[in-house]
């Protein structure tokens, strides 16, 4: 890729999260970037659509990051243990993109987390089941961290003491 676009699109990326951590994304405007990156809106939307290709890119590859950082995302019922606890670490490194991008709305971000994580395990012999049993593991893990540890700041110890043993029961239900 041409360094030119790299360093034009890493300019209106560093403007975009530089507004969004004070801004709801409803109030970001296209020539604010531009002034911040110093560009012009014709740059500007030679790279994306408009402000929400341009949130939903950064928000598909902060996602991926944090996925990526999350070495025991295929062990949800085999290690709920190594689950439970490299979840907030995966979070928490990549606090940085993840906060202005959904300071204003982190169910989204928790929904996304959801779905991309259920695809680990899915697969094409996957039964409704086994579905309904991974979406309710998936997603009751997920809300039960951010409600317990994020919001309420729930004893570690005791949360994935307390979800490993779900998960391992939901586990022979499967």
């Amino acid at each position: 890729m041409d360094l030119r676009i790299i360093k034009t699109k890493k300019a209106i990326r560093e403007a975009f999260f530089s507004l969004r951590r004070n801004s709801t994304l409803d109030k970001v405007k296209v020539k604010d970037i531009c002034a911040l990156a110093m560009i012009n809106k014709t740059t500007f939307y030679k790279h994306y659509e408009d402000i929400y290709a341009l949130s939903d890119e950064l928000e598909k590859e902060v996602v991926d990051m944090v996925i990526a950082n999350l070495t025991a995302k295929g062990e949800i019922f085999t290690n709920p243990s190594r689950f439970i606890t490299e979840l907030p670490k995966a979070l928490n490194a990549n606090h940085g993109m993840l906060y202005p991008l959904f300071h204003d709305n982190f169910d989204k971000l928790f929904v996304i987390l959801e779905k991309r994580l259920k695809c680990c395990y899915s697969r094409k012999e996957l039964t409704d089941e086994e579905d309904i049993v991974l979406t309710f593991a998936i997603g009751g893990a997920l809300h039960t961290m951010r409600q317990l540890k994020f919001e309420r700041n729930c004893d570690d110890a005791l949360l994935t003491e307390k979800l490993s043993k779900i998960l391992k029961k939901l586990n022979e239900l499967k």
